[in-house]
């Protein structure tokens, strides 16, 4: 199967194998619960198995544990550790007002006022999202993604306004 020409997004990592018979554990970085109901569909970032096909999927005691098409050994399941679970980008869901992909604001440069003092090099999902910007001399500190702390964000222009508290980048 040819790898499609459309830009595509990482839903999922396959982080370890999980049992003798090909099931593995898989890190979710979807917000679409949906996207790992059978018999999704994910393409990989491994030539050898150009697409995946999920058979099962249920929570185990270290996160999604899923099966997929084919693979139905620990022999067969330990060459997917690493791999990207990948869709492509028009099958995201669309996004509201205000709301951003992980990826759209990873690469941004960050700036206080007008001055660029770094970029973002991560975004840290959890129950307040954070903004990981490293700065120009190599330290980084998390700012949290609220419109306080992060007041505008300019896709098109590759840059985020941030207003960090007193202290968290206190070598700018």
């Amino acid at each position: 199967m040819a790898v499609p020409s459309e830009e595509m997004v990482t839903v999922g990592l396959v982080t370890r194998t999980h049992g003798v018979r090909g099931e593995v554990y898989v890190r979710a970085e979807s917000d679409n619960p949906e996207r790992f109901t059978p018999p999704a569909r994910y393409h990989t970032n491994l030539p050898a198995i150009p697409l995946l096909i999920l058979r099962g999927a249920r929570v185990g005691n270290h996160g999604l544990i899923a099966e997929f098409a084919g693979i139905t050994s620990l022999e067969a399941a330990s060459p997917l550790v690493g791999v990207e679970l990948l869709i492509p980008e028009s099958d995201r869901r669309r996004l509201g007002t205000g709301e951003y992909w992980p990826d759209q604001l990873v690469g941004l440069e960050a700036r206080i006022g007008e001055a660029p003092v770094g970029l973002v090099t991560d975004v840290v999902l959890g129950p307040q999202d954070r903004l990981v910007v490293t700065c120009r001399d190599g330290t980084a500190g998390e700012v949290p993604l609220v419109a306080p702390l992060v007041p505008e964000i300019d896709l098109d222009g590759g840059w985020v306004r941030i207003e960090p508290p007193d202290g968290l980048l206190d070598q700018l």
